[in-house]
């Protein structure tokens, strides 16, 4: 299951958030591939040149960030 859809945020607003809070580009590239397309962290090293590992900690450092504000996002959303 895509994570966008685990949260009930549209691919638009995952978009957004990850556009905002997260600050490097290829980062933002890396977390769109993975939470938007479902591509494996495989796929997105072998996209990007770089390791799995390396790909599972940006992910890992990364969501975290975009998890808590995707909780706050909907927080805010008139009941």
């Amino acid at each position: 299951m895509y994570t966008h859809l685990r949260y009930g945020l549209s691919r638009s607003e995952w978009d957004k958030l990850i556009e905002e809070w997260i600050f490097i580009a290829e980062h933002r590239t890396i977390m769109r591939e993975s939470i938007l397309d479902g591509m494996s962290h495989g796929e997105i090293a072998e996209r990007h040149n770089l390791s799995v590992d390396r790909i599972r900690a940006i992910l890992r450092n990364d969501r975290h960030t975009l998890f808590e504000k995707a909780e706050e996002m909907i927080k805010e959303r008139p009941a």
